[in-house]
């Protein structure tokens, strides 16, 4: 996978640095011939972990393969793959005429799990808070998460008021929208 940027040699640190700050793995794609001419870093995680492949003209996502032959240039659709990693596409045209598609992927534990570093930093979390933090961005309860961290449900509650406070959320759902929007 290439980290080419198209911006303007001066400006290309600033596009990538914004393009890595989407918690959503980004890929623009050239259509003709189909190739990948810029990801941003989680995307570049996302096929590390072998979420997202490249090859044969096409993108292959969760197992769902995205093959630029199959829509048209100008159109956007969405797709969920079984395993809920959900894929979104604008074919557009550049300035150039050259067509290029942006494709956005979402998978739920990457996002939380970027998230929670983003609330970490932000926040100041320990470890176990920022577990906690990307567990109720994975929609788990208090109950699932203490089961899941092997603690009890006291102590996942200690760590939700520590989250509130370090946060400035006066309730979970305020909690769980800031954390959201990182």
């Amino acid at each position: 996978m290439h980290r080419h940027c198209t911006c303007s040699p001066e400006a290309s640190p600033a596009c990538a640095a914004a393009l890595d700050a989407v918690s959503d793995g980004v890929f623009v794609v050239a259509r003709s011939p189909s190739q990948v001419i810029h990801t941003n870093a989680t995307a570049q995680r996302l096929v590390e972990r072998g979420i997202v492949r490249h090859g044969h003209g096409h993108l292959e996502i969760d197992g769902f393969v995205l093959d630029p032959r199959s829509y048209a240039r100008g159109s956007s659709f969405a797709v969920a793959t079984p395993h809920g990693v959900r894929v979104t596409v604008h074919a557009r045209s550049s300035a150039e005429g050259e067509c290029l598609d942006v494709v956005r992927v979402h998978e739920p534990r990457s996002a939380a799990r970027e998230r929670a570093a983003r609330a970490t930093l932000l926040f100041g979390l320990s470890p176990r808070e920022a577990e906690v933090a990307e567990s109720l961005l994975l929609r788990m309860t208090p109950k699932e998460i203490a089961h899941r961290h092997g603690v009890t449900l006291a102590t996942v509650r200690t760590q939700l008021r520590a989250l509130l406070a370090k946060t400035a959320a006066d309730r979970l759902t305020s909690l769980l929208m800031c954390l959201a929007e990182l």
